[in-house]
């Protein structure tokens, strides 16, 4: 599917990161692949879409491994790594949580450590 999506030319291909199976999909015991590992797969099957995840758990990987998988990624599929999370920040809101400020905070320290890699 994805080869096919690079050769039809589709912007990018994005896999979700999630811990567990979420329920729009199937149940918990159902496989959930580990995002990062998957788009290694996806960039050695394909050529020229760009490769990211629709969200990336941080509170279960440290900083620094963290940075080094996606800039390991980012080499070995010559630049087409990247990353876009998408959330409705306007029910967030409503709470008094400012997800995209919690998000800046809580990346500080992988942005820190990946921009130190790449220097």
């Amino acid at each position: 599917m994805a080869r096919t999506a690079d050769d039809a030319g589709f912007e990018y291909i994005a896999v979700m990161d999630h811990f567990f199976q979420i329920p729009v999909i199937g149940p918990p015991e159902m496989e959930m692949l580990e995002g990062y590992t998957t788009l290694g797969y996806l960039a050695a099957c394909t050529s020229r879409a760009a490769l990211l995840t629709v969200i990336t758990g941080t509170v279960y990987r440290h900083p620094g491994v963290l940075a080094k998988i996606i800039t390991t990624l980012d080499v070995l599929s010559k630049g087409r790594c990247g990353r876009r999370e998408f959330c409705d920040q306007s029910k967030l809101g409503s709470f008094g949580i400012n997800l995209f400020l919690m998000r800046a905070e809580e990346l500080a320290g992988p942005a820190a450590i990946k921009r130190k890699n790449v220097n």
